[in-house]
């Protein structure tokens, strides 16, 4: 009979549940983990980027679009976000060019809050001013006359702010990826430092 512990024999990966994780494979999934945030980060800036460009470039050619009559058939508000801060108008009106008849939900391509919202009082005011049945001046864009708005201009400053974070976020996957393909210094781990799932 012996006495005291016995010395614990190291088992092979066969003997574990779960197999052998080596370093090299937890730094594989690290990795494929890292480049799917930021390549997160790079698409979604992109797209907020195009996004907010698209509608500044609209707003800035409203002004020379073509215009014609049209009808509301649709007018109200939503709420929305944390403790329902974010509050939009919406109107829906239809027009007709050439004997092609359209739908349209534009208010202005100019900034109207998406992001952050207007007040209440301001958000049903807006939408008062577009009463079921009214009959509107609706703008639309020549050479796309399915491009549309009831309000032309509007203030592109606003944009700054949405696509400073898309900048952001673009700049930041493009970092991250650029430092994931870097190569870098192999390092090499002994069998008994492999890390096991039991």
């Amino acid at each position: 009979m012996t006495t005291g512990f016995a010395k614990r024999r190291p088992f092979p990966a066969s003997e574990s549940n779960c197999g052998n994780l080596s370093f090299e494979t937890m730094k594989t999934l690290d990795r494929i983990f890292n480049y799917l945030l930021y390549a997160t980060c790079l698409i979604l800036g992109a797209l907020i980027i195009v996004y907010c460009l698209n509608r500044a470039v609209l707003a800035s050619q409203s002004p020379a679009w073509a215009a014609a009559p049209g009808q509301i058939v649709a007018s109200y508000t939503t709420v929305s976000g944390k403790n329902n801060g974010i509050i939009n108008p919406h109107v829906i009106y239809r027009y007709t060019v050439d004997g092609v008849a359209y739908t349209g939900t534009e208010i202005s391509y100019g900034y109207n809050g998406f992001f952050s919202g207007e007040s209440r009082e301001m958000a049903e005011a807006k939408a008062a001013q577009y009463p079921n049945g009214a009959i509107v001046k609706v703008f639309y864009k020549p050479s796309s006359p399915a491009v549309s708005c009831l309000e032309t201009g509007g203030s592109l400053w606003s944009y700054g702010f949405p696509a400073a974070g898309g900048i952001f976020l673009f700049a930041l996957g493009i970092w991250g990826i650029r430092r994931l393909l870097k190569p870098k210094a192999v390092l090499s781990v002994k069998p008994e430092n492999q890390i096991r799932c039991l």
